[in-house]
């Protein structure tokens, strides 16, 4: 087994993890309704790094457990005005290189194609 499976292998597991914890406390109303969490709070409580929170958050997202909307919100009450998204999508499989690495060129690159500048 080649080192990029085992990376790949540990993430799915860490992800996986995460998301069943998560899901778990959701479920089982440890977090409450409308409880706002930062990634700093799960990184603790789930003794991980935010790489596999993150993913899991995005799949908790497409059940419909976690909202963007409520990200945006808590995000508008903790954030000076210019550090504030506009919007927040969740990728399911984002690229990544085999060590696990998210490749940030190529997810920001849909959104300045036909832009002169990209900041």
């Amino acid at each position: 087994m080649s080192f990029s499976e085992i990376s790949e292998q540990s993430r799915t597991n860490l992800t996986e993890n995460a998301y069943q914890a998560i899901k778990n406390a959701i479920t089982t109303e440890r977090y409450s309704t409308n409880q706002k969490l930062t990634y700093g709070d799960l990184e603790k409580s789930l003794r991980m790094s935010k790489t596999p929170i993150v993913l899991a958050m995005s799949r908790l997202a497409d059940e419909g457990l976690v909202r963007a909307e409520d990200i945006i919100d808590f995000a508008g009450n903790h954030l000076a005005r210019y550090k504030k998204s506009g919007r927040i999508e969740f990728v399911s499989s984002p690229p990544h290189t085999p060590s696990g690495k998210f490749l940030r060129r190529q997810l920001r690159e849909p959104y300045w194609q036909g832009q002169d500048r990209k900041v």
